[in-house]
């Protein structure tokens, strides 16, 4: 809190947009499930990593055992949503 945070852009979303195109063409080619699961699991952490940089260094405090735990939570046809586990006392 109280932080001055200066963002230097590093991935741009045409990078992010070109890794997104990649990961979605190996995730359909994978055969294995579990395999598959897994890609799509890095891929969401990479998708909230760059989500999360845009506001200083919350990436560090994500649980990753909490967002795996309440990953189905937010699958609401209406209002879907991630919830996104922090470390820490707020």
């Amino acid at each position: 809190m109280g932080e001055v945070v200066k963002q230097d852009k590093a991935i741009s979303m045409g990078l992010i947009l070109e890794l997104q195109r990649r990961y979605t063409e190996e995730i359909a080619l994978e055969r294995d499930e579990r395999e598959k699961m897994e890609l799509v699991e890095v891929w969401n952490y990479c998708i909230i990593a760059y989500a999360e940089s845009s506001r200083g260094n919350e990436i560090f405090l994500d649980d990753l055992h909490g967002l795996n735990k309440y990953i189905n939570t937010g699958r609401h046809e209406d209002h879907p949503c991630v919830y996104i586990s922090l470390l820490g006392r707020f």
